[in-house]
């Protein structure tokens, strides 16, 4: 307890209590630490840092994709051990796109596998950390632009047309040093402008196409993208010419020149406004070779017999030819002669036959009668 008196004790003893009071704060805070808001930052020394945003587009259409980079430009070479910022969108013209309920991060490829990134979003903002767990892979970023996270973004249907905007508030880059991870002084650069645009045509069909020779094999389709073509051996190019069915689409034909025997391309690429959107149409060329080359074939039948101009005397013999192997190139007169040698030798072989059983008769009679005068 406390005791007043007139010579102002009690003020000496409130000044004491005061004074253990703010001793006990200061130790409160040594010991449990001091509000990040209430500390003061110690800078790397000579080392600074822009940071800014990026787009893969310069136009955003509606209806497209694009994504959006965070990235850093040190004035000499540093090695990030932590980062966090945050980043503003218009939510009412852009989708972020998201993977389990949070933003789909795509780690660039300066980024080490083992250095971690998250980020979380509301209302438009997204907070983005960035950090080396153990101290050993920081992010090099050798005096040069660096790009330390990225995200995908999709512009909605119902996007308002004109100028939209992103930045960064409160960024934070730290790195490595001996006496461990210091902070850099960060500048951002203005934010990131860009235009919206409306829908781009996705219409990439042929309207026709005409070949200088040959007919198109099947007939045009602007569906049917494949088709073939034949002409003659002596053609050597070819002039292919096409019409988009849409007056925004690009068209660009290659090939039809110095055509080979055999088959050879023609390729029709169509780009639509939308430069994402290209059909490709193809023709295959066949340029008959000579040894293919169509000609009339005459009906195949027999050779007909040549007959000659005079008809052969045929000659029908008496006896049955003689089988040789030889063909019989006796002469006319001489096949007659023989006949009527053998007709004189037939007849002398006759007469002397019946001369010799005459004999014998003759013979056979006389013995006879001797015989029979013997028995008398």
């Amino acid at each position: 307890m406390i005791e007043y008196n007139e010579d102002g004790n009690h003020k000496r003893h409130t000044s004491k209590l005061s004074k253990v009071l703010m001793t006990l704060i200061l130790l409160c805070a040594l010991i449990f630490g001091i509000p990040k808001a209430l500390t003061v930052p110690v800078y790397a020394e000579g080392s600074s840092v822009d940071v800014y945003l990026a787009l893969n587009k310069s136009v955003l259409n509606i209806g497209k994709t694009f994504t959006l980079t965070f990235k850093v430009r040190p004035n000499s070479s540093l090695a990030i051990t932590s980062f966090d910022a945050e980043i503003h969108y218009d939510t009412t013209r852009f989708d972020l796109v998201t993977a389990v309920s949070a933003p789909k991060i795509t780690k660039p490829s300066g980024v080490p596998v083992s250095f971690d990134l998250s980020a979380s979003v509301a209302n438009g903002v997204i907070t983005i950390l960035g950090n080396d767990p153990d101290q050993t892979a920081p992010i090099q970023t050798k005096g040069a632009e660096t790009s330390l996270i990225t995200f995908a973004f999709s512009v909605k249907d119902a996007a308002k047309i004109g100028t939209a905007s992103f930045f960064i508030s409160n960024p934070t880059i730290a790195q490595n040093t001996n006496s461990g991870p210091v902070e850099v002084p960060a500048t951002i650069i203005s934010p990131k402008t860009v235009s919206v645009e409306p829908r781009l045509e996705t219409n990439a069909y042929l309207s026709g196409i005409s070949a200088g020779a040959g007919t198109l094999n099947p007939a045009f389709s602007k569906d049917v993208t494949k088709y073939s073509l034949e002409v003659p051996v002596e053609t050597t190019s070819i002039d292919v010419t096409a019409k988009s069915a849409s007056t925004l689409a690009k068209i660009s034909i290659s090939g039809g020149k110095d055509l080979k025997y055999g088959e050879n391309k023609v390729t029709i690429s169509v780009k639509a406004q939308d430069p994402d959107v290209i059909k490709i149409y193809t023709i295959t060329v066949v340029r008959l070779s000579p040894e293919a080359t169509p000609t009339i074939e005459p009906t195949v039948t027999e050779e007909p017999t040549l007959e000659p101009t005079q008809e052969p005397i045929e000659i029908t013999p008496t006896t049955p030819p003689v089988s040789s192997s030889l063909p019989d190139n006796t002469p006319k007169g001489a096949t007659d002669n023989w006949k009527n040698i053998a007709l004189i030798f037939m007849g002398l072989f006759l007469i002397t036959l019946a001369a010799l059983i005459w004999m014998i008769i003759e013979r056979a009679g006389e013995h006879k009668k001797v015989v029979k005068i013997r028995r008398l």
